[in-house]
């Protein structure tokens, strides 16, 4: 293996009967994680939109946006919690910039909250924080 390159594993939508976002569900890795050489070098990538993009079930619950972290869990945030592997969100956002978005708030301030996150201003100038870098995005706790 390049010694300098890493291996990104995307999500998909469907897992047995658990649907999610195209790109945002790795739930299979709980049961079947990939196994490397070089572990250090495999990069799980979810993706994860607001309802301005598509509406799901999880933006209607009464306890929205809270209920976030445990819909995250379920598809992609174990992996980190858990230590299976590094985890990037490849793609987040909204469609409408000018949108009041609590999903994507509510993204920035978990993952940002993170000891392998660093919160800093992104290039928006708007002083919403962003992560870092992907080098500290992807370290793994413990």
């Amino acid at each position: 293996m390049n010694p300098t390159r890493s291996i990104i594993v995307e999500g998909v939508s469907n897992c047995g009967p658990d649907v999610y976002w195209w790109g945002g569900n790795l739930s299979a890795v709980r049961t079947a994680p990939i196994h490397l050489t070089h572990p250090e070098k495999l990069v799980y990538s979810a993706h994860e939109y607001g309802p301005e993009v598509h509406d799901q079930t999880w933006f209607s619950d009464a306890t929205f946006p809270a209920n976030l972290a445990a819909v995250w869990t379920q598809h992609f945030d174990f992996i980190m919690q858990q230590g299976i592997g590094h985890l990037l969100l490849g793609e987040f956002g909204i469609k409408d910039r000018t949108a009041d978005s609590k999903q994507v708030g509510a993204v920035v301030r978990h993952f940002a909250s993170r000891p392998w996150a660093r919160p800093t201003h992104g290039p928006s100038g708007a002083g919403i924080p962003t992560l870092a870098t992907p080098k500290e995005f992807c370290r793994p706790t413990g």
